[in-house]
């Protein structure tokens, strides 16, 4: 799952669909973030306000950066299963369809709820209330959108791989993509050689600048 793939899947979805535009919001944060999928939806343990991401751990902010004006969201994350503290991931806009601030605020403009604090991020309206986005719900609506364009079918690990190959693949270095990502050294090198393919397109750009200054 790239922003490529986002970029093909999106324009299938109809983002009037409550739980299609909760998914796609999810997805697209999912890549640009890093997030590993449990940490944005909802798994067979339920919502828990105090270990889940809620409405009330998103801050959005607009910030300097050589002068020019960028729109971020922060999103805190309670607790992972490597940090009981919590930790923090800022993404900011992206060219569309696959932009997650965009999303993210369409998401939350026509979900809206009056108890951030007890509500899940990915909450979508079904009968006139809000329900979570399961990890069940996000791999079946996502499939489903997919298969109206013919995607590829992914799966729950997808996101995280191929957010690290969408920036590594944009020229992010992969000491920075290792920092986004929340990886200590150590594990970063082990999740590398697990996924050979993240590496790939940043081998691949290192080798065709090297061509173009030789």
């Amino acid at each position: 799952m790239t922003s490529d793939w986002l970029n093909k899947v999106i324009p299938a979805a109809n983002l009037n669909d409550p739980k299609e535009l909760a998914t796609m919001a999810a997805a697209t944060c999912g890549v640009w973030g890093l997030f590993r999928l449990g940490e944005l939806v909802i798994g067979d343990e339920g919502f828990d306000p105090v270990r889940s991401v809620t409405r009330a751990d998103i801050k959005t902010e607009i910030i300097d950066s050589q002068g020019k004006q960028i729109l971020a969201i922060t999103v805190r994350i309670p607790r992972t299963k490597v940090n009981r503290q919590g930790e923090s991931v800022v993404f900011v806009n992206q060219p569309p369809p696959s932009d997650p601030v965009g999303l993210l605020t369409l998401h939350t403009l026509r979900n809206p709820s009056s108890y951030p604090a007890q509500t899940p991020l990915f909450a979508y309206k079904e009968e006139q209330q809000l329900v979570p986005l399961t990890r069940q719900d996000f791999l079946t609506t996502i499939a489903e959108i997919a298969h109206r364009v013919g995607a590829v079918e992914i799966h729950g690990h997808s996101m995280r791989i191929g957010g690290c190959t969408t920036l590594l693949k944009k020229g992010m270095p992969p000491d920075r993509v290792m920092v986004h990502g929340r990886w200590d050294s150590n594990t970063w090198k082990r999740y590398v050689r697990e996924h050979a393919e993240v590496l790939a397109p940043y081998l691949a750009t290192e080798l065709q600048a090297t061509q173009d200054r030789s």
